[in-house]
């Protein structure tokens, strides 16, 4: 069903050495001994020919020899995960040989790399039942031996037991690692849901990736493509079946706010037009939000009045005054600042008054930063905007007066603690209506990360409501980025209109997706 092209482009997992204490530095300290007699251990793994004729012990010697953190505890774990990475899988399984006709013994470390090597040879190729057996009876000779595994090795066995009959104990594992608060790497999640779906458990499948996303991670390509293939496969011949199931992903995709990346987006596109015949074509939308190709407009973007009523009362629990304490501050000046809100309450618009001044300018001169910040404010009051909060921190009473009173006499003005985190004061403040807008630079990753079940509506109250400082013309007059109206993620109203990204692209704040298909039946 999938094109060559494709294949090549499901490249997902580059593999990365293990963060144990046997191998710290492999990738980003590793010093390598270029002296012109040395050869590097690149060149020395092209050296390796077939099962028989390879010296192993003659590579080893030239490995450590080669890199200086390399020793006899970690040279065999850094073989595996270097011929891993590189897909050396023929010559991965030879050392394997070599490690049991010589009767030596891998350490953790190397185990949980073997895991991985496991893992991701089975994406290539039929694991065997003899890799299976070993796969087992590693995890099985761990746990006895280290009853608690660690995160990085519990995450090795996740991606090994994941290919076995055994995939269930990967559930297990997930359970433990959350008790010591301990989050499992993504391709560990897309391990599972791989397996789940093997094994015709796409509830268990459907699951994981809920969870995958409530922890900020991102699905991969693989993700979608498990998903697909088994939806492919088991309504195979039912075309109405096969649409609400890939139809159900791209909404999962879209409720969540996430961008599908170029991969994933020839996945959908493959069975879109493949299985199910449908028209697509390549556009730019712009910020009029009409499509060139079918002439049809966007959904407009929208937080309901329930959804702000939730996103508001969750991150007052659980950002404001919640268990993880986000804020540097203290209970009186929290106190202080609600009560303030509260009578002072709904605001057009929330400056993030450092944030901004600090936009245009590197400097830390009082005159200049109080001079940015007044010049925006002046153009924010003259778009119609009556009502603006500016939040700042004490140390700004010592600018240049006539500005502070410029700023106290037109808005409202409230300064925090110089050690407190203003921004959390300003997400709260913004969430006062839902009319209620923002400008400020900051991403506010860290504070989205805190809400339990609420990220989605957080991104996409975001994107309608920040809006973000450009430059200062010489007029004094501020250019700034404002929020699209439309959705940038994918949509149907009749057609298809899926956003995506090329794999090398990032989307900056406030930046509206480049790249669509629209897509007709």
């Amino acid at each position: 069903m999938w094109s060559s092209r494709l294949v090549r482009n499901l490249q997902i997992f580059n593999l990365t050495l293990p963060r144990s204490i046997f191998y710290r530095g492999f990738r980003s300290n590793l010093v390598v001994d270029d002296s012109p007699e040395k050869k590097t251990y690149k060149e020395i793994f092209e050296e390796i020919q077939t099962e028989h004729t390879t010296d192993w012990n003659k590579i080893k010697e030239l490995i450590k020899s080669s890199a200086r953190q390399i020793n006899d505890k970690n040279v065999d774990s850094f073989i595996i995960a270097q011929l891993t990475n590189q897909k050396k899988y023929d010559e991965t399984k030879y050392f394997l040989n070599y490690i049991k006709t010589s009767n030596k013994t891998l350490n953790i470390g190397a185990l949980g790399t073997l895991l991985k090597f496991y893992f991701s040879s089975f994406k290539y190729d039929k694991v065997t039942d003899e890799d299976i057996s070993h796969i087992l009876q590693i995890y099985k000779d761990l746990t006895l031996k280290y009853p608690l595994l660690s995160p990085t090795i519990a995450d090795h066995c996740i991606h090994g037991l994941s290919i076995t009959p055994e995939w269930r104990e990967c559930l297990i594992l997930f359970d433990k690692m959350k008790l010591y608060n301990s989050i499992p790497a993504a391709s560990a999640y897309s391990a599972v849901i791989s397996a789940s779906l093997r094994n015709d458990e796409p509830e268990i499948g459907w699951n994981i990736l809920r969870e995958l996303v409530n922890v900020d991670k991102i699905p991969t390509a693989y993700d979608y493509e498990s998903f697909i293939s088994y939806y492919v496969k088991k309504f195979e011949g039912k075309s109405n079946e096969l649409l609400s199931a890939v139809e159900k992903l791209l909404e999962f995709a879209a409720e969540r706010s996430l961008l599908l990346n170029e991969t994933s987006m020839e996945i959908f596109l493959n069975v879109f037009t493949t299985e199910l015949r449908w028209k697509a074509k390549s556009v730019m939308i712009k910020k009029s939000g009409q499509c060139p190709n079918c002439e049809m407009f966007l959904n407009k973007s929208v937080v309901s009045v329930d959804e702000h009523k939730l996103l508001k009362e969750a991150f007052y629990k659980q950002v404001m005054i919640g268990k993880n304490v986000f804020i540097k501050s203290n209970p009186k000046e929290v106190e202080d600042f609600l009560d303030f809100v509260k009578k002072t309450e709904p605001y057009d618009m929330v400056v993030d008054g450092l944030n901004v001044a600090y936009s245009v300018v590197n400097v830390k001169s009082p005159q200049i930063l109080s001079n940015v910040l007044v010049s925006v404010v002046k153009n924010i009051l003259e778009s119609n905007r009556e009502k603006v909060l500016v939040l700042g921190r004490k140390h700004m009473v010592t600018w240049p007066r006539k500005h502070m009173e410029f700023l106290g006499k037109h808005c409202f003005l409230y300064l925090v603690d110089d050690s407190s985190y203003d921004d959390t004061f300003l997400l709260y403040a913004a969430l006062s209506a839902t009319h209620t807008d923002f400008m400020s630079r900051d991403l506010m990753r860290s504070h989205k990360f805190l809400l339990e079940n609420e990220k989605h509506i957080f991104k996409r109250w975001q994107e309608i409501h920040q809006h973000s400082l450009i430059y200062l013309d010489a007029g004094g007059k501020a250019h700034t980025k404002t929020p699209f109206k439309w959705v940038q993620y994918a949509q149907k109203n009749t057609n298809w209109h899926i956003s995506y990204l090329k794999n090398d692209e990032t989307l900056k704040l406030l930046d509206f997706p480049k790249h669509w298909i629209c897509l007709k039946p």
